[in-house]
């Protein structure tokens, strides 16, 4: 009949408007396939799932086929005028960021905190733009709208870190923790005591070898190996350890000043005690559980105890320095 041809024409599923997935719902499935596939670890997940709960506030939650170019340049517009700390900040806890952006606006120009980096902005973009091109392919968007996007002010933490040079290493071993210190607790004043733990030895490990902190902090005592009569540090990704890349796992040399400093001793007196780890003091911390998370701390709060603090100049820069003497080597 005429009435049951119009009902079946009203419920056809041809002429129902599909219900689309929201960022909000997409962004979290694409983040569970980065970590499930590692891709990314858990730090940079739980970065981009603050910049798209970032994107969301500022421009909505909508599917990701109804956003356009001019949301995407919205979006940097206005996050380049956040200040640095609108999330830590506790004059800034529970505001929405339009009322940050209100604040800070009315702030004398004099008190006002540093603007967020155009490094900050890149991350953020970075984070946006990997999840359009993973839904593209799918033919969920045709565009990805945050491409192109030039940040000329962003220099990456590689290149803003600066090396220890010879004059600043020399300053830095000659501190309580190499030359003596009080006690355990009080590593930063001189004393009498030296105390060669992770906190001894994780530096002069980097300095000597150029490896990253977590690779150190990580070391097993079967990585501590000799072949052919050459001490060397295997570094490896079997579990649990886990290196940044597959060109990562190398064999290191162990330089002889670190050997006349005690190393090997130092290794093989743990060996005795039935230690599997070259640092078993160190414990999985932070988002990534790495065993460098709270050493980075304290390697920050020791270098401004002994006034030696530069911003810029921290453990990884080890790294730079053990790179640049072997280049000038032309090794």
């Amino acid at each position: 009949t005429p009435d049951t041809a119009q009902s079946h024409k009203a419920t056809s599923p041809t002429l129902l408007k599909k219900k689309l997935p929201k960022l909000t719902e997409l962004s979290q499935n694409f983040i569970e396939q980065q970590i499930l596939t590692k891709v990314w670890r858990k730090q940079t997940a739980n970065q981009a799932r603050k910049t798209y709960s970032l994107f969301v506030e500022i421009i909505g939650d909508k599917p990701l086929s109804e956003y356009t170019r001019e949301h995407s340049g919205k979006f940097r517009e206005l996050i380049q005028k956040l200040p640095a700390n609108y999330g830590k900040a506790a004059c800034y806890r529970g505001m929405t960021i339009e009322k940050i952006l209100e604040i800070y606006q009315r702030t004398a120009e004099d008190v006002r905190s540093q603007l967020i980096s155009q490094r900050t902005i890149e991350r953020h973009f970075s984070a946006m733009s990997s999840l359009w091109k993973w839904a593209k392919p799918q033919g969920i968007i045709n565009e990805n709208i945050f491409s192109e996007f030039k940040f000329p002010g962003a220099i990456r933490a590689n290149k803003q870190r600066r090396m220890w040079a010879k004059e600043d290493l020399e300053k830095f071993f000659a501190t309580p923790i190499w030359k003596g210190c009080r006690s355990h607790q009080r590593r930063s004043y001189p004393g009498k005591q030296i105390i060669r733990d992770e906190k001894f030895w994780l530096p002069l490990i980097a300095v000597f070898t150029g490896m990253r902190l977590e690779e150190c902090c990580q070391l097993h005592l079967e990585d501590i190996r000799e072949e052919d009569g050459i001490h060397f540090i295997d570094i490896n990704n079997r579990p649990p350890r886990k290196l940044k890349n597959a060109n990562a796992i190398r064999r290191v040399p162990i330089h002889n000043e670190l050997i006349k400093i005690g190393l090997i001793y130092y290794s093989e007196a743990l060996r005795k005690n039935g230690e599997e780890r070259l640092f078993p003091k160190l414990t999985p911390g932070g988002a990534d559980l790495r065993f460098g998370h709270a050493f980075t701390k304290w390697f920050t709060r020791y270098r401004k105890d002994v006034s030696l603090y530069q911003k810029g100049m921290d453990f990884h820069s080890f790294r730079h320095s053990a790179t640049t003497v072997l280049q000038n080597a032309e090794v």
